[in-house]
């Protein structure tokens, strides 16, 4: 069975009716991968053959993925036998692969600890056929009950089992003994029936002597169509064995049991083998039975599984295996200096998935899916952002749209008693564009709140931006006309000509103007656009605007942190000038106000994640335009509306009789 013999150029004459040891390796592979056995032990006798024939399966074992967890191969020797008898006994592979010889086979089985053996399921090489397919053999052999045997496919001899029964079965007897092992009585009656017309050996010579004789003959046929064939005693005188070569290559008849019969280009036939089941029983019904075949060529394996005894304590085809299957949910994980079959299972990490068993490596989930509690499945994740539908976000929309409302109304009596001296007092141009900023403010707040979309994330950011710095502009306008009014006073100040209409302007221009050039750069380096955070919460993935750039983020909230203190500072300046004539103290109070939100502003927005930081930044917006609002126009609209005789030229500029 060597598969050297199978090299043409070494051996081009030779030709055999058995199979080569590749089928046969393949066959066993073939049933381990069936059985879902990954991890063996190969026993080897130290003969040069099965020696060299165990190290090349347990090669192709290793190549097709099946672990050996030892390979041992023992001589003749009382302790040698004694100690692989222990290593067996010993073992965590249930399946042990035998590939020895007769000889070295008994002296296993008579050495010590070999009864000892229990829960071991046997597979046996060809090289043992002959000796373990004879049931009476394995009588009280209990270690070797439920192991599985491949033998070479039994034929059928055309009249060999009419020549059995025909001659004296005394005549036979050793005849029988020799070929089969088959023990006998003194009358020369066999004494176990169950397989006594094995034909498995018989079959393989017969099937070779009628391959010589088709090529013999077919040479023979041929040589009489030549000229100057005389007779066929005379053709043979001068033959020569190596004429039968291209026939054999060629030859092709049909058999009994196979069907058409050739050989490969090889010198071989596909290999074919029959699978036993070893029963050993106490009660001696010790036999032997057919459980499946395999076939190299074409590919064919099949066995059945109902019909296989196994042995104790075994009621069902038993796991051999290394590590335990890894369930999905989890991967495989090598063991430092262990075969790949020997692994701990391994949870999945957060994010991964593994939904098949056994697998080396987990799958990350795709962004938009997260992994369920077992990590075996891969699950849509929860869409989050600040919604109209939100409790929250219907609640902040509410307010900016009331709060943008109440900076309308406020704009609208400032229009109808835009003649009173109330309004009139500190530039009523600077008080319209304030109010109109501020509502403008109010609303980008709606941009904040709904789905993300490209347009809304590039502007949102711009246009608080650019509202609020016209806000604060206008303070400062308002700051600094009182300041220069009530310091011109004299007719040679220098600051007489700065006083009229147009510093305002000048003032909320420019102020404006340095906001206007942070939100461009903005918008041309790192412009803000939509994005999704799936770190922030497990299971979801919250719809968010990415800023792009913090850093201008933070140079935008800080340039309106400038205007402030500088408003702050001007208004604390001019606070002790007239009252009637001054807002300085409202002034200063509603840049407290804003300084104290957006302070506070910073680290909340650091410290909170997905809709809840754009709700604080939606707060902020709130409240600082809030108190700008409630600061400076309440107290006015109170002396409108509710004190209108306060209100009046004469009391304003303090010239009644009082």
């Amino acid at each position: 069975m060597d598969p050297s013999f199978s090299d043409r150029e070494q051996f081009p004459s030779f030709f055999r009716t058995v199979p080569n040891q590749l089928s046969h390796h393949q066959a066993i592979i073939e049933l381990l991968k069936h059985f879902g056995w990954v991890w063996v032990g190969i026993v080897a006798s130290a003969d040069e053959s099965n020696a060299k024939s165990s190290s090349l399966l347990r090669e192709q074992l290793i190549s097709h993925g099946i672990c050996v967890e030892f390979h041992v191969i023992f001589p003749v020797d009382k302790g040698e036998t004694k100690r692989t008898n222990v290593l067996i006994k010993n073992s965590t592979a249930t399946v042990i692969i035998l590939y020895c010889n007769i000889g070295y086979f008994d002296q296993l089985m008579i050495g010590e600890h070999w009864e000892e053996i229990k829960g071991k399921v046997f597979v046996t090489s060809v090289t043992l056929t002959l000796i373990l397919e004879n049931a009476y053999y394995l009588r009280g052999f209990y270690p070797l009950n439920g192991s599985l045997l491949f033998v070479t496919r039994r034929g059928n001899i055309h009249g060999m089992k009419d020549l059995m029964d025909y001659v004296p079965r005394r005549a036979i007897r050793h005849i029988e003994e020799i070929l089969f092992l088959l023990p006998s009585d003194r009358n020369g009656n066999p004494l176990n029936k169950s397989n006594s017309e094995p034909f498995r050996l018989t079959y393989s010579v017969y099937t070779a002597v009628y391959a010589v004789a088709h090529a013999f003959h077919d040479m023979v046929s041929k040589a009489r169509t030549q000229p100057g064939f005389l007779s066929t005693g005379q053709w043979l005188r001068h033959f020569h064995p190596w004429q039968m070569m291209p026939h054999l290559n060629k030859v092709q008849f049909r058999t009994q049991s196979d069907g058409d019969f050739s050989f490969s280009d090889e010198g071989e036939m596909p290999g074919e083998f029959d699978i036993l089941n070893c029963i050993v029983s106490p009660d001696g019904k010790d036999r032997m039975v057919e459980v499946g075949s395999c076939r190299s060529h074409p590919a064919q394996f099949h066995i059945k599984d109902s019909t296989i005894v196994w042995g104790s304590p075994y009621t069902e085809a038993p796991h051999s295996v290394c590590s335990s299957s890894c369930l999905p949910g989890s991967r495989k994980a090598k063991r430092e200096g262990q075969p790949l079959c020997c692994y701990d299972c391994v949870p999945c990490e957060e994010g991964e998935v593994s939904n098949q068993t056994d697998m080396d490596n987990c799958m990350k989930c795709p962004e938009d899916q997260w992994p369920n509690k077992r990590r075996d499945r891969c699950l849509q994740r929860l869409v989050e952002f600040l919604s109209y539908q939100d409790p929250l976000g219907a609640g902040l929309g509410g307010a900016s749209i009331g709060l943008s409302a109440c900076a309308i109304t406020i704009l609208a009596v400032f229009i109808k008693f835009r003649a009173t001296p109330v309004v009139r007092a500190n530039n009523t141009n600077i008080s319209y564009t304030l109010l109109v900023s501020l509502c403008l403010s109010f609303l980008s707040c709606l941009l904040f709140i709904g789905q993300p979309k490209p347009l809304a994330c590039m502007v949102r950011q711009a246009a608080f931006g650019l509202a609020f710095s016209i806000a604060e502009s206008s303070i400062l306008a308002k700051a600094i006309t009182v300041a220069v009014a009530f310091r011109a006073t004299s007719p040679d100040s220098q600051l007489r000509r700065w006083v009229g209409p147009r510093l305002p302007i000048y003032i909320v221009i420019g102020c404006s103007v340095g906001q206007v050039a942070i939100c461009l750069a903005w918008m041309v380096l790192s412009p803000p656009f939509p994005d999704y955070d799936i770190q922030s919460e497990k299971g979801k993935m919250i719809l968010i605007c990415n800023e792009g750039s913090a850093v201008l983020l933070y140079v935008e909230i800080s340039y309106l942190g400038v205007l402030a203190l500088l408003s702050f500072t001007v208004a604390f300046l001019v606070r002790n000038l007239p009252d009637r004539f001054n807002e300085a103290k409202y002034i200063t109070f509603s840049m407290l106000v804003f300084l104290s939100v957006w302070v506070s502003f910073i680290p909340s927005y650091l410290s909170t994640k997905g809709k809840y930081m754009v709700a604080v930044e939606i707060f902020a917006i709130l409240g600082s335009s809030t108190g700008l609002l409630a600061c400076i126009f309440i107290p006015k609209m109170c002396l409108i509306l509710l004190k209108r005789g306060l209100s009046s030229k004469v009391h304003f500029t303090g010239m009644d009789n009082k």
